[in-house]
């Protein structure tokens, strides 16, 4: 399990660093995919022998483009975890930033400890009290939101690692070895490796457990989800108002396209049916003008004029 003591050392700039190593490795072998194509059992060649080389080579094939999936998911995944553990590490910030200011201190196991107010006069004694209850159950909600995010981002990252381990990113051997694509191989590893970002706290919590929670996701995180999910954001008291705000106009705009789509499935409802309904009025119209035609026709009397 993730503890504070573990958190307050991450370093995000290990794995954003590995990406460019990874991003390289991956190239490389992606710009192979031609020679592997290649090298497929020659043409005329029969019998045993050939039949052994092409397992030998479709193994090989096989082989390669699992790993192209593998270096593509272990790329997005490092991306992505790198940057979240950014978020992470704001919010580790933010917290000690607080409880240094009050005089509390965070101990490695996460655990708030009040080391009091010096010069406290007796008389507003009780007033300060609560006060700094107050403030601890803030810094308590703040390490329980951070060690969240943290097991959160731990376990995507670890998710990844045991897949690649296990060999279970990609089956390659349902692919045909004949139009063998390595960059394809690895768009299929990098879909696998989308992270996961944290949904907020229950609906009814308090502010500084939502603060808590805005303050350990990255940028990248928190637009993603203005973006995304603006009714996460929009009317949660305690995270800042310029992002509420921007999440609100988010949803004004998904409510707008959601509403414009809506009114414009109705109105093809509504000329669908009066299609309808004209048809049939121009087919009843039709069939009276028949009746009437006919009984004007030669050796019939003529119907009495209305």
């Amino acid at each position: 399990m993730v503890g504070w003591s573990d958190v307050t050392r991450w370093n995000p700039a290990v794995l954003q660093n590995a990406v460019g190593d990874i991003n390289a490795a991956y190239n490389k072998l992606v710009a192979c995919s031609d020679d592997l194509r290649g090298i497929n059992t020659p043409e005329g060649w029969h019998g045993e022998a050939a039949d052994a080389a092409a397992t030998e080579v479709n193994g090989i094939i096989d082989g390669i483009e699992e790993y192209a999936a593998d270096l593509a998911a272990l790329r997005r995944r490092a991306g992505d975890v790198g940057d979240a553990i950014t978020g992470v590490q704001n919010g580790v910030r933010e917290a000690e930033a607080i409880a240094a200011h009050n005089h509390f201190t965070i101990t490695g196991d996460g655990a708030i400890v009040d080391n009091g107010v010096p010069d406290v006069p007796e008389e507003p004694h009780e007033v300060v009290a609560e006060e700094r209850n107050r403030i601890a159950e803030e810094l308590k909600d703040r390490v329980e939101e951070v060690l969240r995010q943290a097991t959160n981002v731990d376990e995507d990252l670890c998710a990844v690692l045991n897949l690649i381990q296990a060999g279970q990113v990609i089956d390659a051997t349902a692919n045909d070895n004949e139009h063998t694509s390595l960059a394809a191989a690895g768009n299929s590893g990098d879909a696998v490796a989308f992270s996961s970002i944290m949904p907020p706290p229950a609906v009814d919590a308090d502010p500084s457990m939502n603060a808590a929670w805005w303050a350990a996701l990255s940028d990248k995180e928190r637009q993603q989800l203005i973006a995304q999910h603006p009714d996460w954001v929009g009317n949660r008291d305690g995270i800042k108002a310029a992002d509420r705000s921007k999440a609100n106009l988010a949803l004004v705009k998904q409510e707008k396209h959601s509403f414009t789509a809506e009114l414009d499935r109705l109105r093809r409802i509504i000329i669908r049916r009066q299609g309808l309904a004209d048809g049939a009025h121009h087919r009843r119209e039709r069939r009276r003008w028949r009746r009437q035609a006919g009984a004007v026709r030669p050796g019939h009397q003529r119907l009495p004029a209305d």
